[in-house]
C-alpha cells in the first residue's frame, strides 16, 4: 500500500545586474512518501498489478528525481509520460508531463519551448477544470514572465494564480507565490515591500519545514540587502541559502549561491576566497547544464582579472560569457512568448464565442415556440412599454433635480472662487509691502556694515564672505573708524607709532528680521563703547556690551544678544629721522563662544574663548583679554557657526568645524581673493538643494 502526499520542487534562476533570484516556482504533484525511499520508480511503472495513476505519479517522481541530477534523462522519461499508453488512457494526467518537459526546457534556457507547453497545460487544466493545475501552470508563466522581465504581465498572471489557490485554501503553495512577488518588487526596486513579501514567504516555508523553499527565501533576502549596499548582512544570508542547498542536495541552487558568494566576496576585495567559490559555482553549472549561471559567473571572473591585470584569463572569461549571453537570445524570445500568448488567448475567445453563439440559438427557438402565445407576448410588450415610459419619468426627475442641484452648487463655487480671489489680492497687497520694509531694513544694514576696503590701511591682503539665509542677516563684521594713535619720541631720534584698529565678526541671537535688528543694536553698543566710553580693551568692550543688553532687552531673563569675536590690531612702527626703520603686529581680542582661526608656518592653531555670549547666561564673569604676538605672513580667520552648521553633501549631514578647519588650512597658501572663491564654491556645493539653515560670515586677514 502507498502513501501518497504533496510534492512541492523548487528551481531558481538568477536575474541581472540585480543578482536577482527567482523561482521557476513550483512544480506540484502527488507523490510518494516512504515509498520514494525504499522501492525503485521505474519498477512501479512497470508492474501492470499497479493502479494506473500509481504508475503514472511514479514515473512523474522519478522525473523530478532526475532533473536535479541528470536533465537528459529526465527528458527521456517526460516523452514516455506524454505519449506513453497509459497517459492515452487517462488524459488528465499529460498536464503533469507537459509541466515537467516546461520545467526541463525553461532550465536549459529555451524559454519558447517552456512556455508552449506551459501553456498547453494550462488550456488542458482549464478544460478539465482542474485548478491545482491551473495554479502550477499559471505560476510557471508568471515566473518566465519574471525572468524577461516583464513585471507588469509576471503580476498579473501571479496574481491569478494567488486568488485560485485561496480557492483551494492551499496555504503551502502560495509562499512560492509571495517568494515572486518579492522578486518582482526587488527589480522594481520597491526594497521594502519586497522585504515584506519575502518575510511572508520564509514564514510559511518555515512553518512546513520546506528547506529548498527557504533557500530561495534567503537569497532572495540577501539579494535586498546587496541592493542596499549592506553586505554583511547579505553574506549572512547567502551562508544560510547555501547550508540549506547542501542540505537538500539542489546542484543548482548551491551552483548558483556560490556565485553570488564569490562576486560579493570580491566587491568586499577578498579576492582569494571570492575566486575559490566562483570556480566551485563553474564546476557544478558546467555539470548541471546551466546557461544562465555559467554566463554570470563568466561575467564575474571577467570583472576580478580585469582588476588584477590578468589580461589573457580575463578576454578568455569575456569570450565564453558572450558566448553563452548570445545563445539565450532573449530579445527575440521575447517576442516570440508574445505571439505565443496572444495565439493562446485568441483560440480562448474564439471557443468562448463558439459557446456564445450556441446560447444565441437557444435563445431563437425559444423565441419562435413565444410567437405561438401572441395574448401572453402582448401583455409582455404593453407592461414593458409601461415600465419604460415610467423609466423615462423617473430618470428625467432625476436629471432635473441634478441639473438644480449643479446649478446651485456652481453658483456656490463661483461665488467661493471670487472670495478666494480677493482674498489672494490682498494677501499679494500685504505680502509686497512685508516684502518692501524688510528691502528697505536690509539696505539701512548695509549702509552700516563698513566698506571692508577700508582695512586695507592696515592689511592689504584680506576677504570677507558673507551670506545671510534671509534679506536680512542676524550675522555681523563691523569695523571701527576710530584709530587711536600714539607717537613715542627718544632723546636719540628714534620715535615709535601705535595704531589700533578694531574688527567685530558676531553671530547675533535670530536670523531674518529679528537677527537683523539684534544685528544692528549690537553694532549700536560696541560704536558706542568705543567711540563715546573710550574703551580700548576688546574684554572690557565685551563686559560693557553685555551690562547694555542685559539692561534694555534681558530684563525678563530673555537670553538674547550675540557669540562673537572683537580682535584689536596694534600695529608698532619705529622710526628714525622720519625713516620707517621696522613695523610689527600684535593681536589682543575678546572671544565669546567663537574661536579665532590662526594659520602660522602652514600649522592651523585654533585660539582660546570664553564659553559665554553677549548677553545674559549661565555665566556672567568678566571676558578675558587675550593676546598673540603676529608675524608676517600669519593669516587670522574668524567666523560665525552658519558654515559649519550647514546640512549637505552626499548623505545630508552638517559640515562640521573639524572639515571647515581642514579646508582653511588645504587653501591658506592661495591668494586671498581664490580662497573666497573656494571657500563659497565648497558651501553652494554642499548646500546642494538642502535649505540654507543660518548666516554665514567669515573674515580672514594677512599679516
Amino acid at each position: 500500500m502507498f502513501h501518497v502526499r504533496l510534492k512541492f520542487i523548487f528551481y531558481f534562476y538568477i536575474i541581472k545586474r540585480f543578482s536577482t533570484y527567482f523561482l521557476l516556482f513550483w512544480l506540484l504533484t502527488a507523490g510518494f512518501g516512504s515509498f520514494a525511499q525504499e522501492q525503485d520508480y521505474l519498477k512501479v511503472y512497470r508492474d501492470a498489478k499497479q493502479v494506473d495513476s500509481t504508475r503514472i505519479l511514479a514515473l512523474y517522481d522519478l522525473i523530478w528525481e532526475k532533473v536535479y541530477t541528470n536533465i537528459d534523462t529526465a527528458e527521456i522519461l517526460a516523452k514516455l509520460g506524454l505519449e506513453g499508453s497509459l497517459t492515452a488512457k487517462h488524459p488528465k494526467f499529460k498536464s503533469k508531463f507537459y509541466n515537467a518537459f516546461g520545467a526541463i526546457s525553461q532550465l536549459r534556457g529555451d524559454y519558447i519551448s517552456a512556455i508552449n507547453y506551459y501553456q498547453q497545460g494550462l488550456k488542458l487544466s482549464e478544460q478539465l477544470n482542474d485548478l491545482r493545475g491551473q495554479t502550477i501552470m499559471l505560476a510557471n508563466i508568471g515566473t518566465i514572465y519574471i525572468k524577461i522581465k516583464e513585471n507588469k504581465l509576471a503580476l498579473n498572471t501571479l496574481k491569478k494564480c494567488l486568488s485560485v489557490m485561496k480557492k483551494l485554501k492551499d496555504e503551502y503553495s502560495q509562499a512560492s507565490i509571495y517568494n515572486n512577488f518579492c522578486i518582482i518588487y526587488l527589480a522594481t526596486r520597491d526594497y521594502d515591500l519586497s522585504m515584506q513579501y519575502a518575510m511572508q514567504s520564509k514564514a510559511l516555508y518555515e512553518k512546513y519545514d520546506d528547506k529548498n523553499g527557504l533557500v530561495y527565501c534567503y537569497n532572495n533576502i540577501a539579494n535586498i540587502y546587496e541592493e542596499r549596499n549592506m553586505k554583511e548582512e547579505a553574506l549572512q544570508n547567502y551562508m544560510i541559502a547555501l547550508k540549506y542547498a547542501q542540505e537538500t542536495e539542489n546542484v543548482a541552487e548551491i551552483a548558483r549561491t556560490y556565485s553570488e558568494i564569490g562576486h560579493l566576496l570580491y566587491l568586499k576585495g577578498e579576492y582569494q576566497p571570492a575566486i575559490d567559490y566562483l570556480k566551485k559555482s563553474e564546476k557544478l553549472a558546467i555539470e548541471n547544464e546551466d546557461v544562465d549561471t555559467q554566463s554570470e559567473i563568466y561575467g564575474y571572473l571577467y570583472e576580478y582579472h580585469k582588476k588584477r591585470g590578468q589580461n589573457a584569463e580575463a578576454l578568455k572569461a569575456f569570450e565564453k560569457h558572450h558566448e553563452l549571453k548570445d545563445s539565450l537570445s532573449k530579445d527575440s524570445k521575447q517576442r516570440e512568448i508574445s505571439q505565443i500568448q496572444f495565439e493562446y488567448d485568441y483560440q480562448k475567445r474564439v471557443q468562448q464565442d463558439s459557446i456564445a453563439m450556441a446560447g444565441e440559438r437557444t435563445v431563437n427557438l425559444e423565441k419562435i415556440k413565444a410567437k405561438n402565445a401572441e395574448i401572453a407576448k402582448g401583455k409582455i410588450q404593453l407592461i414593458a412599454i409601461i415600465v419604460v415610459v415610467a423609466l423615462l419619468i423617473v430618470v428625467s426627475l432625476i436629471i432635473y433635480n441634478r441639473f438644480r442641484l449643479t446649478q446651485r452648487q456652481k453658483h456656490i463655487i463661483e461665488e467661493k472662487n471670487r472670495q478666494t480671489e480677493e482674498q489672494k489680492l490682498i494677501i499679494e497687497e500685504k505680502q509686497k509691502e512685508i516684502l518692501d520694509s524688510i528691502n528697505y531694513a536690509k539696505r539701512i544694514q548695509d549702509s552700516l556694515l563698513d566698506n571692508f576696503e577700508s582695512i586695507n590701511r592696515f592689511f592689504s591682503d584680506t576677504f570677507v564672505l558673507y551670506d545671510p539665509k534671509d534679506i536680512v542677516s542676524g550675522d555681523f563684521y563691523w569695523l571701527s573708524k576710530h584709530i587711536i594713535s600714539n607717537e613715542t619720541k627718544y632723546k636719540s631720534g628714534k620715535s615709535v607709532v601705535t595704531e589700533m584698529y578694531y574688527i567685530a565678526v558676531c553671530d547675533s541671537t535670530g536670523h531674518g528680521v529679528p537677527g537683523g535688528f539684534m544685528s544692528l543694536l549690537n553694532m549700536a553698543y560696541l560704536s558706542e563703547a568705543i567711540n563715546e566710553k573710550d574703551i580700548t580693551e576688546p574684554n572690557k568692550i565685551f563686559d560693557y556690551v553685555r551690562e547694555r543688553l542685559i539692561n534694555t532687552i534681558s530684563k525678563n531673563d530673555q537670553k538674547d544678544g550675540f557669540d562673537g569675536v572683537l580682535m584689536r590690531f596694534d600695529k608698532r612702527m619705529e622710526f628714525e629721522n622720519k625713516q620707517l626703520l621696522k613695523t610689527s603686529f600684535s593681536l589682543s581680542y575678546a572671544a565669546a563662544y567663537n574661536s579665532p582661526i590662526l594659520i602660522k608656518n602652514n600649522e592651523l592653531i585654533e585660539l582660546g574663548s570664553d564659553k559665554m555670549p553677549v548677553g545674559y547666561g549661565e555665566r556672567n564673569a568678566q571676558f578675558t583679554n587675550y593676546t598673540v604676538e603676529l608675524n608676517k605672513g600669519d593669516i587670522i580667520y574668524v567666523y560665525t557657526d552658519g558654515y559649519a552648521d550647514q546640512f549637505g553633501g552626499p548623505r545630508g549631514k552638517k559640515f562640521k568645524y573639524k572639515q571647515l578647519n581642514d579646508l582653511i588650512l588645504s587653501i591658506n597658501n592661495a591668494p586671498m581673493e581664490e580662497q573666497l572663491k573656494t571657500l563659497t564654491r565648497t558651501f553652494t556645493d554642499w548646500k546642494g538643494n538642502i535649505e540654507q539653515v543660518d548666516d554665514v560670515c567669515m573674515v580672514a586677514i594677512k599679516i
